[in-house]
């Protein structure tokens, strides 16, 4: 069972934290499913080698992109 100092640790560690949004994301949906499937117990670098192959394979360029510029290149919702 948990016990309260150690909830009490968690939580500071977790406070400390300097969390930033990414700055550049995926611009097709295929990359996101990708990025979600293969980042699971992987090395994040894999994970973005294996979403790099896929788009040029499927010719999705630019597949990622800076958050600004995600909409100009990705399209709306129903877009894609």
């Amino acid at each position: 069972m948990t016990t309260a100092p150690a909830v009490q640790k968690l939580v500071d560690a977790a406070g400390g934290l300097d969390i930033q949004p990414r700055a550049r994301r995926w611009a097709h949906l295929p990359l996101c499913v990708l990025d979600a499937v293969f980042s699971i117990n992987a090395r994040y670098t894999s994970t973005i080698a294996v979403c790099d192959r896929y788009a040029k394979h499927q010719g999705l360029l630019p597949h990622l992109v800076d958050v600004a510029d995600l909409a100009t290149v990705a399209g709306d919702a129903a877009e894609q």
